[in-house]
């Protein structure tokens, strides 16, 4: 989905802008219709459903207690999402949901507790009917349509395009590959869809039983969680119907398109609508996935809120053996970056594309020349990076895809015109169904690693703004080596390198933005942190409590977890960097360095207070 941003992302203590194109600022604009943007005024908070609580209770806590403490927060505990052992907990109409996760968290018998979240589909309503020039699949340099004229058409670069029509030549996917559309449902009815949809072989249409006992009635293909219906219809948005058919549409049947992976099937999860993705239908909706033979999951969705529940999901779904491909975001802005509010509070990357977890692989937008997303009409009448929409990250994004002027399947059988790193995902997704159908014993992983070992690379795409600075290449993938195509870097929790009392390091942009060390700490002990900054630099230093992960989990109101420690009351370029902080409890700490502008070399010193 493509998203306009009005006025400049200012990074903290500068005022400056960065990137690729040029960052602007309003919190989301999910959708743009034709040329003109809609912009949002930037929220202090990602939304979230009113009234309602997420909650993780410890081990086989009776149910009893489990209320006790849903009433300490005037709440009750409402229903339970299967195979994770966490409750939606509704509160009074009074209760303020960040309070009440925050007061919960503190809980003994609770391990964690959110808000339940909404997460936006990552999309750009089209303006141009549907048509069958797929530039993406294969790109000759054609005059092709466009989302956002003018002008009316565009023309693109030979081979600009992923390599999907040479794949096929090898292979078209198997019926047995299994890709999971977590969106708003599709049209289950479209001629270019229908015949690719998975069908649950042990349930029996329409009998009002549950069949196959995996708690769903009537579930044949896939489910409605937002309605709690067997039918996953996607009535009147149009987003899910678009990536359904990125992903799989019919091939050779003379209707519309292709997808990427034609041959493969399709399980429908519709957890959100034009209102958002709630989290508790995202969670159920992973769950359903991995319980019922997914292979993969594509999520054409995100927001600026790290979630613990989330990544908990998604790290079971790779335990479980399935892959998750997840749009980088429209925001136009470093997803390796943090940004803040105009209030001054923080606000993290997008997730789930975010989560650093070797199952998850995040996609940027290409467009039909190779170069990062923009909207062609606007590019090609001068606005340059005045239409760029793509996030980028040269640790947290892995690569680009086709994603500017997307042409595939919509409502009531239709076609449209699509931007957005939604659109660039499920190509990912497809390519991935694909490899997995000829190396059916690959892991996750080695899926992953095959994609980002096989990248083209063109020279816009160049400059280390992906962890491969490349764009997708279908045919490459299907011999890609299953080497490690991610080395480790110490820009993030898993990898962070060991601190004693001092650390020399260097940072510079797009490279290199974040340093991370950890330490164990004593319990009631004070600590004192100094960052020794170039003098033409603003870096700042960042303190994470015990059981962090990822680069920046920003936890709003902190919720009792993975809580930040900061004191950033100096700031500007060549200002030094000191905080003071009494560990609450004893264990490893996370001391994170970060270049908000220039570059070179600091010194870090953890120690007792002077």
């Amino acid at each position: 989905m493509a998203v306009l941003f009005s006025g400049a992302v200012a990074e903290a203590g500068t005022g400056g802008v960065r990137g690729p194109g040029t960052p602007r600022m309003t919190w989301r604009s999910q959708r743009v219709n034709g040329k003109a943007a809609s912009h949002h005024p930037m929220r202090s908070l990602p939304r979230y459903v009113p009234g309602e609580v997420i909650v993780e209770f410890r081990g086989q806590l009776p149910a009893g207690a489990q209320e006790r403490i849903a009433r300490s927060v005037d709440g009750q505990v409402r229903h339970l999402i299967p195979g994770l052992n966490q409750q939606v907990v509704t509160l009074s109409s009074s209760a303020d949901p960040l309070a009440a996760s925050e007061r919960l968290s503190a809980s003994p018998g609770v391990i964690a507790a959110e808000p339940n979240w909404i997460y936006e589909p990552l999309e750009v309503i089209p303006n141009d009917p549907a048509f069958d020039d797929q530039w993406g699949l294969s790109n000759t340099g054609q005059i092709h349509a466009i989302t956002d004229p003018p002008p009316a058409s565009a023309q693109g670069v030979a081979d600009a395009d992923a390599d999907v029509s040479d794949a096929w030549s090898v292979t078209q996917g198997s019926p047995e590959t299994v890709i999971a559309i977590l969106d708003t449902g599709v049209d289950l009815s479209h001629p270019d869809l229908s015949p690719n949809l998975w069908v649950n072989t042990g349930e029996t249409a329409a009998n009002g039983i549950d069949d196959d006992g995996n708690g769903y009635v009537d579930d044949i293909d896939g489910y409605d969680f937002l309605r709690n219906d067997p039918s996953p219809q996607d009535n009147a948005v149009g987003h899910g119907s678009h990536v359904a058919g990125i992903v799989a549409a019919a091939a050779n049947n003379a209707i519309g398109g292709a997808g990427v992976c034609p041959a493969c099937k399709l399980m429908i999860l519709r957890a959100g609508d034009d209102g958002g993705f709630p989290l508790d239908t995202t969670l159920e909706a992973i769950v359903y996935a991995v319980e019922n033979g997914a292979d993969i999951i594509n999520m054409s969705l995100g927001g600026p809120v790290w979630s613990k529940l989330l990544r908990k999901a998604l790290t079971s779904a790779g335990d479980n053996g399935v892959l998750v491909v997840a749009a980088a975001g429209n925001s136009d802005r470093d997803n390796d970056q943090l940004y803040y509010l105009p209030g001054g509070d923080p606000f993290a990357p997008e997730y789930p594309a975010s989560h650093d977890l070797p199952n998850v692989i995040s996609v940027a937008a290409s467009n039909d020349r190779d170069r990062y997303g923009y909207f062609t009409g606007c590019d090609l009448a001068g606005g340059g990076a005045e239409c760029s929409f793509t996030n980028w990250g040269h640790t947290s994004v892995d690569l680009a895809a086709p994603g500017v002027d997307i042409v595939s399947t919509y409502l009531s059988g239709g076609y449209a015109t699509s931007n957005g790193s939604s659109m660039s995902a499920p190509f990912v997704s497809g390519v991935a169904g694909l490899v997995l159908s000829q190396n059916p014993s690959y892991t996750p992983l080695q899926v992953k690693n095959a994609i980002l070992n096989s990248v083209d690379h063109p020279q816009d795409l160049a400059g280390g703004f992906t962890v491969t600075s490349g764009r997708l290449n279908a045919q490459g993938a299907l011999a890609g080596s299953t080497a490690n195509a991610t080395p480790r870097t110490d820009g993030t929790m898993a990898d962070a390198a060991s601190i004693n009392s001092r650390k020399n390091g260097s940072l510079s942009f797009p490279t290199d933005l974040n340093d991370i060390y950890k330490k164990r700490l004593r319990a009631g002990k004070r600590y004192a942190v100094l960052l020794d900054v170039p003098r033409r630099a603003d870096y700042d230093i960042f303190v994470w409590k015990p059981g962090a992960a990822d680069t920046w989990p920003i936890d709003y109101r902190c919720g009792g977890f993975g809580c930040l420690l900061q004191d950033r009351a100096v700031r500007g370029k060549g200002k030094d960097e000191y905080l003071e902080f009494t560990a609450r409890k004893r264990g490893t700490y996370y001391f994170h360095v970060t270049d908000f502008t220039g570059r070179g070399s600091y010194t870090l010193v953890v120690g007792a207070p002077s």
